[in-house]
């Protein structure tokens, strides 16, 4: 009988009906993140499909170009090839701080206009009047809002977007250059007006080096942090 009671006592404790309400909270927090993720990684799919193209370069068709010029065009296929692996990389990162940006701002209005709608409730009964229960909605919803509204300016998701979604785009105009001078370098019949080889490689490993990036920047100077005495005379 007392060990009943015990449990029964153990299930009605403030503090485990406290805890279930944020774990709720965060469920349902869980679930829309999924959701909004979801829609954001189908738009950006969206953006990125209109500039993909799907070429592909390959020796087929070269043979009546001389031992050189495969040789070129060998160093071609080898960097179109390269080039496809950096434009992934960027394509990745920017599809990653795409959803990121799409969820956090998403949410941030949505709890936002709830938290609003919360303060006005605590306010009108006082913090003392209010019940247990909702303090700690009040709280957690609170918290959350305002984790989102730093994580943006922290993680700078409009400036890494903006960067990657750039050298995506620069990275797919250098693979169409460079398919497009070996597609006229197999043909044969315009290689007099063709840039010498070793001008556009040299050219396109240029473009390269400036274009190489790992596209992810962090604010940090977003976050106060104290300086423990360090600004005060005399240091």
């Amino acid at each position: 009988m007392e060990e009943s009671s015990s449990k029964k006592a153990f299930w009605q404790a403030p503090w485990l009906k406290h805890a279930g309400i944020v774990i709720g909270i965060l469920c349902v927090m869980t679930i829309g993140i999924i959701v909004l993720r979801n829609n954001a990684l189908k738009n950006g799919e969206n953006l990125t499909a209109s500039l993909k193209t799907e070429l592909e370069l390959s020796t087929a068709g070269s043979e009546e170009l001389s031992a050189k010029e495969k040789r070129e065009l060998i160093l071609l296929i080898e960097l179109f090839d390269f080039i496809k692996s950096r434009r992934e990389h960027n394509r990745a990162v920017f599809m990653s701080m795409y959803a990121y940006h799409f969820t956090s701002t998403t949410l941030l209005i949505i709890l936002s206009s709830l938290s609003t709608v919360l303060l006005l409730i605590v306010a009108n009964q006082g913090i003392a009047n209010t019940k247990p229960y909702f303090k700690t909605v009040f709280f957690t919803i609170a918290f959350i809002t305002t984790s989102y509204a730093v994580i943006p300016q922290v993680y700078d998701f409009e400036k890494n977007i903006e960067t990657n979604f750039d050298l995506y785009r620069s990275y797919e105009q250098l693979r169409y250059d460079i398919y497009s001078y070996a597609t006229l370098m197999r043909e044969g019949d315009e290689m007099d007006e063709l840039q010498s080889f070793s001008e556009f490689y040299t050219g396109l490993i240029g473009e390269m080096r400036d274009l190489i990036n790992i596209g992810i920047q962090f604010d940090s100077e977003s976050l106060a942090t104290p300086d423990f005495g360090e600004s005060q005379p005399g240091f």
